[in-house]
């Protein structure tokens, strides 16, 4: 996986939540999962109050399969419209 963007309703303060790749077991892949929690600054956190996007590159193994999780974690509800993957193939 090079990149995932997840986009949704304008970020608003106390939206967060939490992608997890899972791969052919059912359960996130080592270094597949990523929290993002909407910031007012520029802070590291890529994603920010006002925009509708979060991206995220992830450094995740290998997998022949793959799923996503996106858990609610902040007190606001994160409306999600849409999930974007770019992948490379790999392996043989």
């Amino acid at each position: 996986i090079k990149e995932i963007r997840v986009y949704g309703e304008p970020w608003a303060a106390n939206n967060s939540f939490k992608v997890d790749l899972i791969g052919s077991a059912g359960t996130p892949i080592t270094n597949g999962s990523k929290t993002f929690t909407a910031q007012s600054t520029n802070a590291a956190e890529p994603m920010y109050t006002g925009t509708d996007y979060a991206w995220w590159n992830p450094q995740q193994t290998t997998t022949y399969s793959l799923g996503i999780r996106i858990t609610n974690l902040g007190s606001v509800n994160s409306v999600i419209t849409k999930v974007e993957i770019d992948w490379v193939p790999a392996g043989k």
